[in-house]
């Protein structure tokens, strides 16, 4: 107990690079304790920890809300609205076809009479089945081209953000964007590009806009100044019409 105690007091009393030196061969007490295979890679991860940290704001990874931005630039009002036309145009052509399928129905009960054969009885039966079958596969068929409607649109949304989603990234030096719905634990708020490509999509939208006022005034004043010239011209093409008119014939 003596001799521990002196050799605590002697520790506490020698300098930092003996203290260095007994940090490092706790270290290696304890690296001893694992497996090296493991401790060199507990050490390793240690190290990168501390070294690798991304410097500022940069972030190899970065997140974007696709709807979010389609929301706030409108784009999912459009894709709406396509969507609705197109259930709307197919409904009108399955009311059209449902009813022409019970106008024939009718027909063939009316040739069958009030006192059908069980013959007729039986076509009739097949024709209403042969009917609701054909139904059915419209709407599927419908249903389907709707989903195609949409999944393209949704498809073409993505292509056209991905020019700036990547130019966004290469600025801040990422190496990849993930999708907000993207399981993932946690991410800094500030990989979220979310805000700046609604931004630059609403700066193209805006620039779109002021070009096509500039455009349009210059086409009405190029479709205005087309028919000053035209009719200008008309007097002219009078008068050219009228010096051409045959001279009076001589009297006897």
């Amino acid at each position: 107990m003596h001799l521990r105690a002196d050799r605590f007091l002697a520790i506490s009393k020698a300098s930092d690079y003996i203290t260095s030196l007994l940090l490092l061969a706790l270290l290696d007490d304890l690296m001893k304790r694992f497996t090296p295979l493991a401790g060199m890679f507990a050490l390793l991860a240690i190290l990168l920890a501390g070294c690798n940290q991304p410097n500022g704001s940069a972030n190899s990874v970065l997140i974007v809300d696709l709807a979010a931005v389609a929301q706030a630039t409108g784009e999912e009002q459009r894709m709406q609205q396509a969507s609705q036309e197109a259930i709307a145009e197919f409904n009108v052509q399955l009311q059209s076809r449902a009813q022409a399928l019970q106008e024939g129905l009718e027909v063939q009960r009316g040739l069958a009479g009030d006192s059908p054969t069980a013959e007729q009885e039986q076509a009739l039966q097949e024709s209403a089945m042969a009917a609701q079958q054909e139904y059915a596969q419209m709407q599927a068929g419908a249903q389907q081209q709707i989903q195609e409607l949409e999944v393209n649109m949704v498809l073409e949304y993505r292509e056209r953000l991905t020019p700036i989603v990547e130019n966004i990234a290469q600025s801040r030096g990422a190496e990849a964007v993930l999708l907000s719905d993207t399981a993932v634990f946690w991410i800094n708020p500030d990989a979220d590009i979310t805000d700046e490509v609604i931004a630059v999509i609403s700066a193209e939208s805006a620039l779109e806009e002021a070009t096509a006022e500039v455009i349009e005034p210059e086409a009405v004043m190029e479709v205005e100044t087309m028919e000053t010239e035209s009719m200008e011209m008309e007097p002219m093409e009078t008068q050219e019409a009228g010096s051409e008119s045959p001279e009076p014939a001589a009297a006897e």
